[in-house]
């Protein structure tokens, strides 16, 4: 969101971020400042959160949609596979330079 704004000490989501660290990083936004807080005759700071059972729905098809499938993880680790034994070899060739 890239806000500081100290007199903030609030915050009203109507529908759940998808993801809960997307949630807790906008929450952690507010009230940033005590002395700003304390200031204002504010003790804490308020976060509600509106939803229903679509908005969920919704989030969790999201996910779904983006999950890691098993063929993406095989060309991954085929990959992975392919660049270590890159790796290795370069390695090996290097050390034998150092001899």
């Amino acid at each position: 969101m890239g806000m500081d704004i100290p007199h903030l000490h609030a915050c009203i989501h109507y529908q759940p971020p998808t993801f809960i660290e997307d949630y807790l990083q906008e929450v952690g936004r507010i009230g940033r400042s005590k002395k700003e807080r304390e200031n204002a005759g504010h003790e804490q700071v308020i976060a509600t959160l509106l939803y229903n059972r679509d908005n969920l729905e919704r989030n969790l098809g999201l996910l779904h949609d983006k999950a890691v499938k098993p063929p993406d993880l095989q060309d991954f680790f085929s990959y992975i596979g392919s660049t270590q034994s890159i790796l290795n070899r370069s390695a090996s060739r290097s050390a034998s330079f150092h001899r």
